[in-house]
């Protein structure tokens, strides 16, 4: 009986690591790269999927909000024919609005590694 609740909670918990597992075809950028992105590539859409709140607290500038909680009506609204570059507060909501639009056909999709965390160390950083 003992081996069959371990397996549950192992088929548990790796459903929950494949959930935060970026899709094939999901790029991945740093807060560095994602720096000079913004400065150089006119065509990406970047979308900040944190919540309003979240988002109004401090964002970075050029990012639209499109919380992952309405992330599907959302959406609808994005351009597939632009890459899309998501970012969140530490990279797993990213991940999983990265994997829904890929889901949705969109073609360039690129996620921020380490979300708005990685991107606050590296502006005090200096870079």
């Amino acid at each position: 009986m003992n081996w069959i609740i371990f397996a549950v909670i192992v088929l548990i918990i790796l459903t929950m690591v494949k959930r935060m597992m970026p899709m094939k075809g999901v790029g991945h950028i740093t807060a560095d790269e994602l720096q000079g992105k913004m400065k150089k590539d006119k065509r990406a859409h970047f979308i900040d999927v944190r919540e309003p709140n979240e988002f109004s607290a401090g964002h970075i500038k050029g990012m639209e909000n499109v919380p992952l909680s309405r992330f599907k009506s959302a959406a609808s609204g994005l351009p597939k024919d632009k890459e899309i570059v998501v970012i969140c507060q530490s990279g797993n909501r990213s991940v999983a609005a990265s994997n829904k639009l890929k889901k949705a056909g969109f073609g360039e999709v690129t996620n921020v590694r380490g979300g708005m965390s990685a991107w606050s160390g590296q502006v005090k950083r200096g870079s």
